[in-house]
């Protein structure tokens, strides 16, 4: 292996950080702040964020 070359391994780790702050943030701003009143409606509220961050993810 070539000194400085990410791997496989690398590469995974990174994406888990990545997606470990993502579920922080998203817990932080969204989820402590809202009251839910019920699974359904938390369901609802959040794929309705969920799309909403793919369409600026996607631009």
């Amino acid at each position: 292996m070539k000194k400085g070359k990410l791997t496989d391994v690398h590469m995974f780790h990174m994406l888990n950080a990545y997606i470990e702050s993502f579920n922080g943030s998203f817990r932080n701003e969204r989820l402590n702040v809202h009251w839910f009143m019920s699974w359904q409606d938390a369901h609802n509220k959040t794929a309705k964020l969920r799309l909403l961050i793919l369409f600026f993810i996607d631009r």
